[in-house]
């Protein structure tokens, strides 16, 4: 069993004004030994951190997941 830091981040309202959006952009989210392939279709500030809408790139559905973790690619849709 391997242990899962807490890379989750406070976002102080500096950071939300600087923020740059990731919706439309594209990346993976591990769940277990699954990695799905999903598309950032909204995104929203809670509790000071920054959580991500994603869908799936097939298949049906969507989820709220916290940003830490998706991991992005570097090119957008």
């Amino acid at each position: 069993m391997s242990k899962q830091r807490n890379k989750a981040r406070t976002f102080s309202a500096q950071d939300k004004r600087d923020h740059r959006s990731v919706v439309g952009r594209v990346g993976s989210v591990s769940i277990d030994d699954i990695s799905v392939a999903v598309r950032v279709v909204a995104e929203r500030f809670r509790y000071g951190r920054l959580d991500l809408q994603v869908r799936p790139l097939a298949g049906k559905g969507s989820r709220w997941v916290e940003f830490h973790n998706v991991q992005l690619s570097k090119r957008k849709g």
